[in-house]
């Protein structure tokens, strides 16, 4: 008897241990997203960053502290889960009376994610945890339906509209349906303007907005909005999960930089593999959130020669400034833009380090700011009377100038000795406000300007055109950090480069100022001759070698 009596308190303990761990399962269930999920798909294994998701999901449920919210994470990391399928039905469970919006890129996957909410809200398992959340027995179609309490959902492609649908949260999952479509200006712009003239007016009052994707282009929805919250727009908080951790998710999530978001499912090995089938640009921006770093433009980076940090700028033989002016001072069009070249000779040592051209091109300043037009002459005037770049001209410097009947300018501007060579030409594109300041400069002022007509070549096949110059190494750049000629720290050339570098096609960027102004200085240098691309010969002749039989290389082991 003994020994049944210890087998009947052992299942009693039993059954009390399992009463309790499933009294527990229960109100982690109702409390936690995690919980919830858990309960409602037993299979279910929550990694660090669907823990960190989850806890923003909450706050935008439980309080008011969050209501826009942007969550960059990589593909197939479990976001969807979470956001699309499990959230929507954990928060009609304690907000029976909750309108709920969800958009994802596609009718048909919008659909599937609508069939799968109704679904959990339909499962016995639900119905234990949150048992005052009915739907209407008549109105449980999958992609829209109505709980008993006077809550909804919906679920719609983007582009779609929720006619009789408001939204307390509206969740937008992946607005693209792949990177091709983010890719096209078109679809963009559709995309933006659905979102701005559809999704917005849908909202109740108090309304949230939740975005939940990868990103594919600098210019897709979370950069637009993200660009707009610098306007003056909605402000955004952001939580950007790479694959690969950076700083500021490594210390959100309590890692180091570098390590895999979710080693379980996608180590460094299995990343790399993933890298190297999809490519730099696929990979930067899907898996890093960084389509900045993906720019795979006409110009690549590796063309540019950069000027040694430690050595002062050169002589210029030559200087032009290039401008493209806006045709309004609106922040939502692109600035007015000014690029700097100067034409120099590179010196002997250089050409041997960098097998760089005999003639260079420098990009010797540049800025963009969204001018009135009233202020645009006074500024353009004033940067031509204020230019002196590069060194006093000296006959007895080691390579002299290349272009001798250059040290006295094309077009009248004086060039300074003391401090360096004044702007020799101010070119500025016949069209729009450019058009007009330039009649008004050659009125009033000595500045000496011309105007530059592209015909009928557009930005792309203008960038193809001169290309080549900037692949043979004609085209120096000066590093960020170096004082400029005005004793300004250099803080313009990594944005300047960027643009330059990942222009692909008119609308690929959301703004190509530099690329325009750059574009025409050098299609102005080509077709005056004033720079070539070097023969077959190469890039130290004999005279080179005798000239620089005695220079060095300071910067040389």
């Amino acid at each position: 008897m003994e020994i049944f009596d210890l087998l009947a308190r052992d299942a009693d303990v039993r059954g009390v241990l399992e009463a309790a761990e499933q009294e527990r399962k229960l109100r982690a269930a109702r409390q936690t997203l995690i919980g919830f999920t858990e309960y409602t798909m037993p299979k279910y294994r929550a990694a660090g960053h669907h823990h960190a998701l989850a806890r923003v999901l909450e706050r935008v449920l439980f309080s008011d502290e969050l209501d826009r919210v942007i969550i960059a994470m990589p593909p197939r990391h479990g976001k969807s889960e979470l956001a699309s399928r499990r959230f929507p039905a954990f928060a009609l469970g304690h907000f029976p009376h909750l309108e709920f919006l969800s958009a994802s890129a596609g009718q048909t996957l919008a659909s599937a994610f609508g069939g799968e909410v109704r679904d959990i809200v339909a499962s016995p398992e639900y119905q234990e945890l949150f048992p005052d959340t009915n739907m209407k027995a008549d109105d449980q179609s999958k992609g829209r339906w109505r709980t008993q309490q006077g809550g909804a959902y919906a679920s719609f492609g983007v582009g779609g509209r929720p006619i009789g649908f408001g939204g307390d949260i509206v969740m937008i999952d992946d607005p693209f349906g792949s990177m091709e479509d983010a890719d096209s200006k078109t679809i963009r712009d559709k995309v933006q303007r659905w979102y701005t003239n559809t999704i917005y007016n849908r909202l109740q009052p108090g309304g949230k907005i939740i975005i939940i994707s990868h990103r594919m282009h600098e210019d897709d929805l979370t950069g637009f909005l993200l660009r707009e919250e610098q306007n003056g727009g909605d402000q955004w908080f952001v939580l950007c999960m790479e694959a690969e951790l950076g700083k500021t998710a490594a210390e959100y999530l309590g890692r180091k930089p570098g390590e895999a978001l979710w080693p379980e499912a996608y180590p460094l090995e299995a990343l790399a593999r993933i890298k190297k089938a999809s490519g730099t640009r696929a990979y930067s921006a899907l898996y890093m959130q960084d389509p900045r770093a993906a720019a795979d433009g006409i110009l690549k980076a590796d063309w540019f020669n950069y000027w040694p940090s430690g050595e002062e700028l050169p002589v210029f033989d030559f200087i032009i400034q290039s401008y493209d002016t806006a045709f309004t001072d609106q922040t939502k069009n692109d600035p007015t833009a000014c690029v700097t070249l100067g034409v120099f000779t590179v010196p002997t040592w250089m050409r041997r380090e960098f097998k760089a051209p005999k003639r260079g091109v420098m990009i010797i300043d540049a800025w963009d700011e969204h001018i009135d037009y009233s202020d645009l002459r006074k500024r353009i005037k004033d940067e031509w009377e204020d230019s002196a770049y590069g060194q006093p001209f000296s006959s007895d410097t080691e390579d002299g100038p290349m272009l001798g009947t250059f040290d006295a300018p094309l077009v009248g501007a004086p060039a300074k000795d003391e401090h360096g060579r004044q702007a020799d030409l101010v070119l500025i594109e016949d069209k729009g406000s450019g058009a007009a300041v330039q009649r008004e400069l050659k009125r009033g002022a000595r500045v000496p300007v011309r105007t530059y007509n592209p015909g009928r070549r557009g930005k792309t096949e203008r960038l193809n055109a001169i290309s080549p110059y900037v692949e043979n190494g004609l085209v120096w750049v000066i590093g960020s950090g170096r004082a400029d000629r005005k004793g300004r720290e250099v803080d313009w050339m990594e944005d300047c480069l960027y643009q330059l570098t990942a222009f692909r096609f008119e609308g690929s960027v959301p703004h190509d100022d530099y690329v325009d102004a750059f574009t025409q200085a050098m299609d102005y240098l080509v077709r005056n001759n004033l720079i070539e691309i070097p023969g077959e010969e190469t890039v130290v002749d004999e005279d080179d070698e005798e000239e620089g039989a005695g220079a060095s290389n300071p910067y040389a082991a």
